[in-house]
């Protein structure tokens, strides 16, 4: 599995020079949702007054709202300009929908411009990927996570911590660092230690 460093995420966004490479590259960072559900929406499916997406599962054909930042919204909005239905991002030769292909692409072409020398491809799972370390990084709660992700079981969330062992140690630490012994072992539990030392 890999993710885009802090500097190399940068740079991609840097390094999408238009307006529909960037939303797109925004979309993909900021909110996690795979390739094949960005290419599916549709300008309708953005709701501005709630920020949220609606989405239709790739996976699981289901329809789920995901949530995203004001900037990539401001970013949207100048795409769609004054278009009010119909596929959100087209492409360019056919003036039909994007494909997931067509989102592939445009990530690719943004990394290889931004020149991110990176062990794997740069496609739009590794922003997935990122995405997901970020909010982990950031203190987000990895529960949350697994819902914005669309995980099943949180088994599939928690391959993220084995990328930063820091993750684990800062929620550790937030928990019992500070707190008195006596209030984390319960009563009964605390009492028979006594007895037996």
């Amino acid at each position: 599995m890999n993710f885009l460093k802090d500097r190399d995420a940068k740079k991609l966004l840097s390094a999408a020079k238009r307006l529909k490479a960037q939303t797109i590259i925004h979309i993909l960072l900021c909110t996690g949702i795979r390739s094949g559900e960005l290419a599916a929406l549709n300008v309708e499916d953005v709701d501005y007054d709630s920020k949220q997406l609606y989405i239709v599962d790739s996976k699981k054909k289901k329809r789920f709202a995901v949530p995203v930042d004001s900037k990539t919204l401001g970013l949207i909005k100048r795409y769609v300009h004054s278009r009010s239905e119909g596929p959100l991002f087209i492409s360019q030769m056919t003036r039909k929908r994007l494909t997931d292909q067509g989102v592939c692409k445009t990530v690719r072409k943004a990394a290889a411009r931004a020149g991110i020398k990176h062990k794997y491809n740069v496609t739009p799972r590794t922003l997935r990927h990122t995405f997901a370390i970020n909010w982990l990084r950031a203190g987000g709660n990895i529960e949350s996570l697994r819902r914005i992700l669309r995980h099943k079981t949180l088994l599939s969330t928690q391959v993220y911590l084995d990328f930063d062992q820091s993750l684990v140690r800062r929620e550790y630490e937030r928990i019992f660092e500070g707190v008195e012994r006596s209030t984390l072992v319960p009563e009964k539990a605390a009492q028979k230690q006594e007895y037996i030392s």
